[in-house]
């Protein structure tokens, strides 16, 4: 008998454990009139403070009413429960008919942050709409795991759109952030420190803050390890100068991992991507497939990564006297930075070594490129922002076969479409013609594998 009921007893775990968690709806609705206790619309709590964390469980929802068409909360939600990896907890606008408008929480230029999501972990926030925060980010994300800010409208008037620190595992994934046009404040879009395996893709992020002191960058990133950013487009929508890089990396370690993202920068003569291996930073670069187009002293700049592998990416450079590449410290193998094409017309040295210009000619001759181009990649049409490739760019098919883990392009179209790889964020659809020849005094042939 005894043996007969441990085997009962077995099974029943067993069975418990086997059965999915049971998620439970809760409601937010600052105008609900009923019991405040959060298990219905009429029901709903009536502010952020009023939720009870203690009955939010892994894999809940809590939805926020945002009226009809918007409805706007003058408050911060601070989250108080943890998911699980496979029941995270998600915060996000309601779905039903008179509460699915915009969910706006405006810190009204007083409140620090708008979500915080704070030594918790597995937490998803979604679709809401975040604006007028004073602090280090108007979603802060730190000391968690596994948070995912996904599909956010962030207006930046603090330290950050999206501020990670001390995170493992996170996504930021294809929210829109934007700035003001003039602000005294560090309005970066992504701004990402001491974290861990992250990734931050999809994402739109405008800076338009054209205040001369203050930093501006579309991500920065500073003392992280193991960062992968793709898809991204990112741009410097002012007239500065300075203190406006693309995506800026220093003092970080692991790999860090950037492809498939567009940067426009029509003004700064910051990098558009830049790793910077300062203080006892350790980070290799992997920068793949991307577009960029402005000015600078390097659309790529990379210090101090010699195992840095920069390919199949499109750097354009119209500042007068600026470089394409810029590169210091020592590099194991030259030939890593190789199947770009290259382009500044204004300049007579599109390339920098260790603080020395270099004609593309002395470039090549150093051993960078051996298969790089120099010329115009003839982009669409970059006054309407359209940066794909037109039918005669010689970028098409002289890439180089970067693998399946790089065989989508940001439009999750797949490489090849032609004879080969194409280079920068897009791969040119419906060529069955032979891809056009780089220009004559440039030997740029596909080699794949």
């Amino acid at each position: 008998m005894k043996r007969t009921m441990i085997k009962i007893m077995a099974t029943f775990v067993c069975l418990l454990i086997a059965v999915p968690l049971l998620a439970t709806d809760f409601y937010v609705d600052k105008n609900a009139s009923g019991s405040n206790n959060g298990t219905s619309w009429a029901n709903a709590w009536r502010s952020f403070s009023d939720i009870n964390w203690s009955n939010v469980k892994p894999g809940d929802t809590i939805y926020i009413s945002g009226g009809s068409s918007s409805k706007t909360y003058y408050e911060s939600l601070d989250v108080g429960a943890d998911g699980t990896s496979s029941n995270p907890i998600t915060i996000t606008k309601g779905q039903t008919s008179g509460h699915n408008g915009d969910v706006i929480i405006d810190g009204q230029n007083s409140r620090e942050f708008g979500v915080r999501v704070e030594s918790v972990d597995y937490i998803i926030v979604k679709n809401l709409v975040v604006k007028n925060c004073t602090g280090n980010g108007a979603i802060k994300v730190r000391y968690c795991s596994g948070a995912v800010i996904d599909n956010n409208d962030i207006y930046v008037t603090g330290h950050g759109g999206v501020y990670l620190r001390g995170t493992s595992n996170c996504k930021v994934k294809y929210n829109n952030i934007t700035t003001p046009d003039y602000i005294a404040a560090q309005t970066d879009g992504i701004y990402s420190e001491l974290n861990r395996n992250n990734s931050y893709f999809g994402n739109k992020i405008v800076i338009s803050n054209g205040h001369p002191d203050e930093h501006n960058d579309g991500i920065q990133m500073y003392r992280d390890e193991n960062i992968t950013i793709y898809n991204n487009y990112i741009e410097q929508d002012n007239n500065k100068v300075s203190n406006a890089q693309g995506i800026y990396c220093t003092s970080s370690t692991g790999t860090i991992k950037i492809y498939n993202n567009v940067i426009y920068g029509p003004h700064t003569k910051n990098s558009l991507i830049a790793l910077r291996n300062l203080d006892d930073g350790s980070a290799t670069l992997l920068a793949y497939h991307n577009t960029l187009y402005g000015s600078g002293w390097g659309s790529i700049r990379v210090d101090g990564s010699p195992n840095a592998k920069v390919k199949n990416n499109v750097l354009v450079c119209y500042q007068s006297g600026g470089t394409v590449m810029r590169v210091e410290g020592s590099v194991s193998n030259l030939a890593n930075y190789d199947y770009n094409i290259y382009y500044a017309p204004s300049s007579s040295v599109p390339a920098e070594r260790d603080g020395s210009g270099k004609s593309w000619s002395q470039w090549r001759n150093m051993g960078f490129e051996p298969h790089g181009i120099y010329g115009d990649p003839k982009l669409e049409d970059v006054s309407r922002k359209k940066f794909e490739l037109l039918s005669d760019s010689p970028a098409i098919d002289h890439g180089v076969d970067l693998g399946s883990s790089y065989n989508k392009d940001k439009n999750r179209v797949t490489r090849p479409q032609g004879n080969g790889w194409d280079m920068g964020a897009y791969e040119f659809e419906g060529q069955s013609q032979q891809a056009p020849q780089p220009p004559e005094n440039v030997q740029a042939e596909f080699v794949g594998g």
